[in-house]
Protein backbone atom coordinates (compact mmCIF):
# COMPACT_ATOMS: atom_id res chain seq x y z
CA UNK A 1 0.00 0.00 0.00
CA UNK A 2 1.44 3.15 -0.87
CA UNK A 3 1.64 5.60 2.19
CA UNK A 4 -0.25 8.72 2.00
CA UNK A 5 2.79 11.43 1.73
CA UNK A 6 5.20 9.30 -0.08
CA UNK A 7 8.90 10.88 0.11
CA UNK A 8 12.01 9.58 -1.79
CA UNK A 9 15.16 8.23 0.25
CA UNK A 10 18.27 9.90 -0.35
CA UNK A 11 19.40 7.20 -2.24
CA UNK A 12 16.36 7.67 -4.90
CA UNK A 13 17.12 11.58 -4.92
CA UNK A 14 20.68 10.58 -6.02
CA UNK A 15 19.68 8.11 -9.01
CA UNK A 16 16.58 10.50 -9.77
CA UNK A 17 19.42 13.61 -10.49
CA UNK A 18 21.10 10.85 -12.62
CA UNK A 19 18.21 9.93 -14.72
CA UNK A 20 17.73 13.46 -15.85
CA UNK A 21 20.86 14.82 -16.06
CA UNK A 22 20.92 14.59 -19.77
CA UNK A 23 17.68 16.37 -20.16
CA UNK A 24 18.61 20.34 -19.08
CA UNK A 25 14.72 21.32 -18.68
CA UNK A 26 13.88 18.25 -16.76
CA UNK A 27 16.90 18.49 -14.55
CA UNK A 28 16.21 22.21 -13.84
CA UNK A 29 11.89 21.05 -13.14
CA UNK A 30 13.21 18.12 -10.73
CA UNK A 31 15.70 20.55 -8.78
CA UNK A 32 12.97 23.10 -8.29
CA UNK A 33 10.54 20.94 -7.86
CA UNK A 34 12.98 19.25 -5.11
CA UNK A 35 14.55 22.68 -3.76
CA UNK A 36 11.30 24.73 -3.48
CA UNK A 37 8.55 22.71 -2.52
CA UNK A 38 6.39 24.89 -4.85
CA UNK A 39 3.51 21.78 -6.97
CA UNK A 40 4.08 21.06 -10.26
CA UNK A 41 1.28 23.60 -11.29
CA UNK A 42 2.62 26.28 -9.72
CA UNK A 43 6.12 25.72 -11.52
CA UNK A 44 4.76 25.45 -14.55
CA UNK A 45 2.31 28.51 -14.43
CA UNK A 46 5.27 30.79 -14.05
CA UNK A 47 7.06 32.93 -16.50
CA UNK A 48 10.78 34.10 -16.45
CA UNK A 49 10.33 37.42 -15.34
CA UNK A 50 8.49 36.19 -11.76
CA UNK A 51 11.87 34.80 -10.90
CA UNK A 52 14.12 36.40 -8.53
CA UNK A 53 17.41 35.08 -10.18
CA UNK A 54 19.61 37.02 -7.61
CA UNK A 55 17.63 36.21 -4.50
CA UNK A 56 16.97 32.93 -5.41
CA UNK A 57 13.17 32.98 -4.78
CA UNK A 58 9.77 33.32 -6.72
CA UNK A 59 6.34 34.22 -5.83
CA UNK A 60 3.47 31.23 -6.53
CA UNK A 61 -0.67 31.42 -6.49
CA UNK A 62 -1.39 28.24 -4.80
CA UNK A 63 -4.56 26.39 -3.63
CA UNK A 64 -7.08 28.98 -2.22
CA UNK A 65 -5.43 31.93 -4.19
CA UNK A 66 -3.09 32.30 -1.86
CA UNK A 67 0.02 34.12 -2.51
CA UNK A 68 3.70 32.31 -1.31
CA UNK A 69 6.97 33.00 -1.78
CA UNK A 70 9.18 30.08 -2.33
CA UNK A 71 12.76 29.85 -2.05
CA UNK A 72 15.36 27.63 -4.06
CA UNK A 73 19.18 26.19 -3.44
CA UNK A 74 22.16 26.85 -5.32
CA UNK A 75 21.90 23.86 -7.28
CA UNK A 76 18.66 24.37 -8.13
CA UNK A 77 19.91 27.85 -9.99
CA UNK A 78 22.70 26.01 -11.28
CA UNK A 79 20.33 23.50 -13.47
CA UNK A 80 18.08 26.37 -14.28
CA UNK A 81 20.99 28.30 -15.59
CA UNK A 82 22.09 25.52 -17.79
CA UNK A 83 18.42 24.91 -18.92
CA UNK A 84 18.57 28.84 -19.90
CA UNK A 85 21.62 28.82 -21.70
CA UNK A 86 21.15 25.77 -23.58
CA UNK A 87 17.46 24.75 -24.00
CA UNK A 88 14.91 27.41 -22.85
CA UNK A 89 13.62 29.27 -25.72
CA UNK A 90 13.87 33.18 -25.75
CA UNK A 91 10.97 34.04 -27.64
CA UNK A 92 7.95 32.73 -25.27
CA UNK A 93 8.07 34.58 -21.61
CA UNK A 94 7.20 30.96 -19.57
CA UNK A 95 9.76 29.77 -17.16
CA UNK A 96 9.31 26.38 -18.92
CA UNK A 97 8.78 26.91 -22.93
CA UNK A 98 8.23 23.58 -25.27
CA UNK A 99 8.33 23.49 -29.21
CA UNK A 100 6.41 21.80 -31.22
CA UNK A 101 8.15 19.41 -33.15
CA UNK A 102 6.14 19.62 -36.36
CA UNK A 103 5.28 23.41 -36.40
CA UNK A 104 7.99 24.96 -34.75
CA UNK A 105 5.80 26.85 -32.55
CA UNK A 106 7.12 27.51 -29.30
CA UNK A 107 4.58 28.04 -25.91
CA UNK A 108 4.44 27.03 -22.40
CA UNK A 109 5.25 23.79 -21.04
CA UNK A 110 2.20 21.83 -20.22
CA UNK A 111 1.26 19.40 -17.42
CA UNK A 112 0.80 16.59 -19.66
CA UNK A 113 4.04 16.95 -21.68
CA UNK A 114 6.25 17.03 -18.42
CA UNK A 115 4.51 13.83 -17.03
CA UNK A 116 5.57 12.29 -20.29
CA UNK A 117 8.91 13.23 -20.13
CA UNK A 118 8.79 12.27 -16.45
CA UNK A 119 7.90 9.09 -16.86
CA UNK A 120 10.51 8.78 -19.91
CA UNK A 121 13.19 9.38 -17.79
CA UNK A 122 12.53 7.67 -14.65
CA UNK A 123 11.41 4.44 -17.01
CA UNK A 124 14.68 2.08 -16.61
CA UNK A 125 15.42 2.89 -13.28
CA UNK A 126 13.41 0.31 -10.64
CA UNK A 127 14.06 2.22 -7.78
CA UNK A 128 12.27 4.97 -9.19
CA UNK A 129 9.06 3.25 -10.53
CA UNK A 130 5.65 4.85 -8.32
CA UNK A 131 7.68 7.76 -8.10
CA UNK A 132 5.62 10.85 -9.01
CA UNK A 133 6.47 14.42 -9.57
CA UNK A 134 4.49 15.51 -6.61
CA UNK A 135 6.48 13.48 -4.45
CA UNK A 136 9.21 15.66 -5.02
CA UNK A 137 7.25 18.26 -2.74
CA UNK A 138 6.85 16.21 0.14
CA UNK A 139 10.61 15.15 0.13
CA UNK A 140 11.34 18.77 0.36
CA UNK A 141 9.10 18.94 3.04
CA UNK A 142 10.75 16.36 5.11
CA UNK A 143 13.97 17.46 4.30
Amino acid sequence: MRPSHPILTSDQVVVLYQAVASDTRMSALVHLLHRSGARISEILALDLAQIDLSKRKFQVLGKGNKRRWCFYSEDAAQALSVYFKYDRHQECPALFTAQQPITGEVSRWNYRSAHRDWKRAIEPYPELQGIRLHDLRHTFATE
